[in-house]
């Protein structure tokens, strides 16, 4: 199941990558505000208004993968040139138990990410919009205690 879900994430990744609709974005980073621990994340804006976007998103790291969907605001008040934005979104989490001996070999969580953050101003480089992202997050999985870690990524989008 592991080598199923490798492989779903790197021929998403890829085609991802490819695409150029402004609805698509993609960060990299350790961790992420809209699905918590992965280290890449894909998502598509459904609605952009009024400083909100409601997305849908794939999330990846080494043992844990999950795809939800969310809200995200950015705030209009300025934070020295960094802008603030909340988000929340309801996915659910696949993970590889490890040493788990009891039961499949894969676990899955129903889960709420909670997160706030600062967002950079946009820049372009090599025709793609990107900005620096860092905040801190929370994932509720209503089994383990609820941690708040932080966050640092890029989002990358299509201009």
């Amino acid at each position: 199941m592991f080598k199923k879900i490798l492989l779903f994430s790197i021929i998403f990744q890829s085609f991802l990558f490819g695409l150029s609709d402004n609805n698509y974005r993609y960060s990299l980073g350790v961790f992420n505000e809209r699905l918590g621990f992965n280290l890449f994340n894909g998502s598509y804006i459904f609605n952009e208004k009024n400083n909100s976007e409601f997305f849908a998103s794939f999330g990846t790291s080494i043992m844990i993968s999950g795809i939800g969907v969310g809200w995200k605001h950015y705030y209009n008040s300025k934070f020295y040139t960094m802008s603030p934005f909340s988000c929340i979104s309801i996915f659910q989490r696949y993970g590889n138990k490890m040493a788990e001996t009891s039961g499949g070999a894969i676990r899955t969580d129903n889960c709420i990410a909670v997160s706030g953050g600062l967002r950079s101003p946009e820049f372009e480089l090599f025709n793609r919009v990107m900005c620096l992202q860092l905040g801190i997050f929370s994932n509720i999985d209503f089994r383990n205690d609820i941690p708040v870690l932080p966050f640092i990524n890029i989002e990358f989008k299509h201009k």
